[in-house]
């Protein structure tokens, strides 16, 4: 899978990093140390996505080498989709006026190729932890999986933690590994998932409420 540099939505230690160095202050051993530091930022993410990649790809023969015919194992990513407004008319007065926002959680599972859309406005929940637990776990308890790999950009939160300690203790799986992308590096499947997304937004003219998309892999 490949990803081109995107054009928003850049790392903020990196553009911190950018402005830094390109200060006419920083000469020098100051400037040396904002390089090392920037390519060991680099590097973490580099190795994250690494990572990630790895585990869905060989998730297999981590099976075999164990030799345990009864670990299941599944990698899955997840994220929120950017915000959402509708609705999305072409009446100018409509730039003007509080839109209603809508918000998207995917769950990409790597080890099926398959994709789950959590769609809500806000009008009927916020996009907090509570909420991204909410959606996470009808679908991780469904599953008869033993061993879970989770990838996430953010969610590093007590409340996500209480999640994977109660489907440990109610579901199938027995063991949950949650990793963590490097913010602004992530890179993440469902970010090809939104896209489709976005661009069938842009073949409709008019959206008046959220509805469910389906997205599906060929």
């Amino acid at each position: 899978m490949y990803f081109h540099q995107p054009d928003k939505d850049t790392c903020k230690k990196c553009d911190i990093f950018k402005a830094e160095l390109s200060s006419p202050s920083c000469t020098g051993d100051t400037k040396r140390v904002l390089e090392c530091q920037h390519q060991l930022h680099l590097r973490k993410a580099e190795k994250a996505r690494a990572c990630l990649k790895a585990d869905s790809e060989n998730h297999l023969n981590r099976l075999s080498e164990n030799c345990d015919t009864t670990v299941k194992r599944d990698v899955i990513t997840f994220d929120l989709q950017k915000v959402m407004p509708v609705p999305c008319l072409s009446t100018n007065e409509a730039y003007y006026c509080r839109q209603l926002s809508t918000y998207n959680l995917g769950i990409h599972s790597m080890t099926r190729d398959h994709v789950i859309m959590n769609v809500w406005p806000e009008n009927t929940a916020s996009r907090g932890a509570d909420e991204i637990a909410s959606c996470m776990q009808p679908d991780v308890c469904s599953r008869d999986h033993t061993y879970l790999t989770a990838y996430s950009g953010k969610n590093r939160n007590i409340k996500m933690m209480a999640m994977w300690l109660y489907i440990t203790q109610s579901a199938a799986i027995e063991v949950v590994d949650h990793k963590f992308m490097v913010s602004g590096h992530s890179f993440l499947p469902n970010d090809t998932d939104f896209g489709l997304i976005e661009r069938a937004k842009l073949k409709m003219t008019e959206i008046y409420v959220p509805e469910v998309v389906v997205v599906q892999h060929y």
